[in-house]
């Protein structure tokens, strides 16, 4: 299974990427690792290779770009791309070797980013111990020769040289694809990276979420280093945060965390959005708002909301309000489903003493997936895997439906904007069509005659072999569509739900009758559960 992330850098230190590539650094703090007479330490082992450059003249080369370009002048541009990818560490028990998973980085980094100067670093293992094979590409922002042109690119500035590498949500999408296809043709493992998380967390608030473990074992009576009591962002620690989790005055909680816990309270009693609302600003001093269908909460001690779809989909109104109506028609919160680990790759993480605390979590994951199968009425597995494969389709064409209606939306806005161009420049247009000196009319008027052809234009291609509707019949066919998107985002957001309900059970139930089932089996009798066959 392989994994990547992006983090955008606004550091115009380029050999700080270097460095920290290069020697060991402390991950909670970010600095870098000295040694008794204060010299940096080098890490044990790791592979290096250039993307239009040689590795170690990476600073030099990006500052000639930036350069050549008059781009990364201000410091909130951002300068760096950071892109890891990061391998199972069962990927080991399929042949695969550092070597390897570098040359695949490497070929993946100049097909994707081939246009930038940059550098790829892998590491034999990340910084939990867990032995997983990972690579770093990092490359300056600002392209240095043209790029291939790709399906998601609308702008010249996307592939041209000089133009800035655009990490759009469609970007990244192909990129996540190509990871899944380069790695199932290398019979790795491989999640669906496509699907959304339950609960999505920020490389931010990972690392927020460990310094406060820290800060918790420390208030528990161990010692806690100084560069790990600053820099806490995000954290909050009193009542608030313990009337949102239930827990002690002595829970540290991140900001998001803080905001899940009280969602999944308020959920437990609310009947509908009102009500569900109003127990989170009461009790927990949040407050939820509604619009377009989608959900936004605010925390008490931050100034900027956050989406439900940026803490997960679980946090999302659709889903929160068909478990308030599950709860309402059977007395109780629906079934919630996660994936069943494997042991080993606990033992190899945290250590032998894990491996009892794992295998528990893994049963009470199993009867979570069998109370699902129960209430969803699957009686074997062919019956399950058809449901798989029709919620897949479900989905897409729920997906495609949203986005072609999304598509409708943007070329009504372009069409909205020309219009809008077409009339402020129209005077201009008339007058100069009347004018005895038209070529000095037009030299003095050349801008508002310029933008008059080209709003001419783009409403004849979007319009073509007919008559633009007036500015008030296209502001009202947006309006309409963009009703309609909401619609058709709120079926996608239940699609999406129950595709990752119904794929988590699958894959659950597939691990555990892995060789194991007759135990299983009995299991679902002695439940009174339906036989899998």
């Amino acid at each position: 299974m392989a994994v990547l992330k992006h983090i955008p850098v606004k550091n115009g230190n380029y050999q700080a990427a270097i460095d920290y590539l290069i020697y060991k650094h402390d991950e909670l703090s970010g600095k870098m690792a000295l040694d008794p007479d204060g010299n940096p330490i080098p890490r044990e082992e790791f592979l290096m290779d250039g993307i239009n450059c040689e590795p170690l003249s990476y600073p030099l080369a990006a500052r000639a770009v930036n350069e050549a370009y008059g781009k990364n002048r201000l410091p909130g541009d951002v300068k760096t791309h950071h892109y890891i990818l990061s391998f199972d560490p069962r990927d080991a028990e399929v042949g695969l070797t550092m070597e390897e998973a570098h040359a695949m980085a490497v070929r993946f980094a100049r097909e994707w980013f081939g246009g930038h100067v940059g550098v790829v670093f892998t590491h034999p293992e990340g910084h939990n111990g867990a032995g997983n094979v990972h690579a770093h590409i990092a490359f300056c922002s600002v392209r240095s020769q043209d790029e291939p042109v790709r399906g998601w690119m609308t702008h010249e500035s996307e592939w041209r040289a000089g133009g800035k590498h655009h990490a759009t949500n469609k970007c990244h999408e192909e990129l996540k694809r190509a990871v899944m296809d380069m790695c199932r043709a290398r019979n790795l493992h491989q999640v669906d990276l496509l699907s959304p998380a339950k609960e999505k967390v920020t490389e931010r608030e990972y690392w927020a979420k460990r310094r406060l473990a820290i800060r918790e074992a420390a208030d528990a009576g161990g010692n806690m280093e100084s560069s790990d009591k600053r820099g806490v962002e995000n954290v909050v620690h009193g009542e608030a945060g313990a009337r949102a989790s239930g827990a002690s005055k002595s829970r540290y909680q991140t900001q998001k965390q803080q905001i899940r816990s009280a969602v999944r309270t308020a959920s437990e009693r609310a009947v509908d959005f009102e009500s569900f609302a109003g127990i989170l600003k009461s009790e927990h001093g949040i407050s939820a708002s509604m619009s377009r269908g989608r959900i936004t909460y605010g925390h008490p001690e931050r100034d900027r909301n956050i989406t439900g779809r940026a803490l997960g989909i679980d946090y999302e109104w659709p889903v929160i309000e068909a478990n308030i109506r599950h709860r309402i028609e059977h007395g109780r919160m629906p079934a919630r489903q996660s994936l069943i680990s494997e042991i080993d790759d606990a033992i190899r993480a945290q250590g032998a003493a894990y491996k009892n605390k794992v295998a528990a979590s893994n049963v009470r994951k199993l009867s979570e997936t069998i109370a699902f199968l129960q209430e969803a009425g699957f009686e074997s597995r062919g019956e399950l895997d058809a449901a798989v494969e029709l919620s897949t389709k479900a989905l897409s064409n729920a997906d495609d439906a949203l986005k072609s209606k999304e598509a409708e939306i943007r070329r009504m806005g372009q069409a909205i904007r020309a219009s809008g161009r077409y009339l402020s420049n129209r005077d201009a247009w008339r007058a100069y069509r009347e004018a005895p000196d038209r070529r000095g009319f037009y030299v003095v008027h050349k801008r508002e005659l310029e933008e008059c052809n080209k709003a001419r234009k783009t409403l004849s291609e979007l319009f073509p072999g007919g008559k633009a509707p007036s500015l008030k019949e296209m502001r009202e066919t947006k309006a309409r569509l963009e009703r309609e998107r909401d619609a058709l985002y709120e079926r996608w957001c239940d699609e999406r739900h129950r595709h990752r309900e119904i794929s988590i059970a699958k894959r659950n139930v597939d691990a555990a009758l892995g060789g194991r089932m007759d135990r299983v089996a009995g299991m679902r009798r002695e439940r009174g559960g339906p036989e899998l066959e």
